[in-house]
C-alpha cells in the first residue's frame, strides 16, 4: 500500500468472494472452488 506523508493511504480495495456449496448439517462436505470474485478499486485522492 503507498502512503503519501502522514495522509494515509491513497487507494482502498473493497473484495467480495463467494462460494458454492449445501447447508446445515452437509456444510462444508462439498468442497466448492469460489463461484464469484468482484473487486472494487477506489483512489482516495480523486474519490474515484
Amino acid at each position: 500500500m503507498k502512503m503519501m506523508g502522514e495522509k494515509g493511504p491513497t487507494h482502498l480495495v473493497a473484495l467480495y468472494v463467494a462460494t458454492a456449496g449445501l447447508q446445515g448439517n452437509a456444510l462444508g462436505s462439498d468442497e466448492e472452488e469460489i463461484t464469484l470474485l468482484v473487486y472494487v478499486l477506489i483512489d482516495a485522492l480523486q474519490n474515484k
